[in-house]
């Protein structure tokens, strides 16, 4: 296109010379040149947004790149870090201290079993009744229960024989031979279980029982079977204790 305008110009500069002479040629040449200019400007706009096309491409190139070269490096950081921190980590986990599963018996609580064997093998004991003398004897809390229950101990068994030693020394009623057992550290159950087991006749503990408040103290009769009454023998118990305690009314 470029070359077919130069020809044209060309063509119409020769007619030009013959057909006007020389003076109007020289306003033809520089109507030329004019027109050289303004074509070699439209070049040059024509260059611009070519050049500024490709400046910007450029740019958008360089921004695209950047961009992922950014990301790049921060991946790679994000990489780079991840491994150190799950390093730390079980470098953490490594170091931390594991404690022990079992520890070493201490002399305190060993001498406290020993003690607590050497009770039980001459007089009977409830579990709390045991811990208590053992710290009555100087041990502490911890070494006292340790103890007790590691004794080998069966508390029912326990309370089978102490209701048969209370039986020994004094007269009981059923209910209140339970109670002084639960007074003396057993739970109800034990309690029961060993006044159960006691091969003892209620009615002749009534009897005892009504001697024994005869000697320090006078009733009536029917003072003293309210008496019994109270201690926890039955009405039939108690009638039958004041009628054969030997008292005359």
């Amino acid at each position: 296109m470029k070359k077919m305008l130069s020809a044209i110009l060309i063509l119409i500069m020769l007619l030009s010379l013959v057909a006007c002479g020389r003076s109007q040629a020289k306003d033809t040449v520089k109507m030329l040149e004019s027109i050289k200019k303004i074509s070699e400007t439209e070049k040059t706009s024509d260059k611009k947004p070519t050049e500024e096309r490709t400046r910007r491409s450029t740019r958008v190139q360089f921004t695209t790149s950047q961009t992922r070269t950014t990301r790049v490096q921060t991946t790679t950081q994000a990489a780079t870090m991840a491994p150190t921190s799950q390093t730390t980590t079980q470098a953490t986990t490594s170091k931390a201290p594991t404690s022990p599963q079992t520890q070493a018996i201490s002399t305190g609580k060993t001498n406290a079993l020993a003690t607590a064997k050497d009770y039980l093998s001459y007089m009977p004991f409830s579990r709390q009744g045991l811990i208590d003398q053992l710290i009555f004897e100087g041990y502490t809390n911890d070494e006292a229960v340790y103890g007790a229950d590691n004794c080998d101990a069966d508390w029912y068994e326990q309370a089978v024989f102490e209701a048969s030693d209370y039986l020994n020394i004094m007269s009981f009623s059923e209910q209140g031979l339970i109670d002084q057992l639960v007074y003396a550290g057993y739970t109800n159950d034990q309690a029961e279980y060993g006044v159960s087991r006691c091969e003892v006749d209620w009615y002749d503990q009534a009897a005892l029982e009504a001697e024994n408040y005869l000697e320090y103290m006078s009733f009536s009769r029917q003072e003293l079977i309210d008496q019994l009454v109270f201690e926890g023998f039955t009405h039939d118990q108690a009638v039958y204790g004041v009628d054969n305690c030997g008292a005359v009314w």
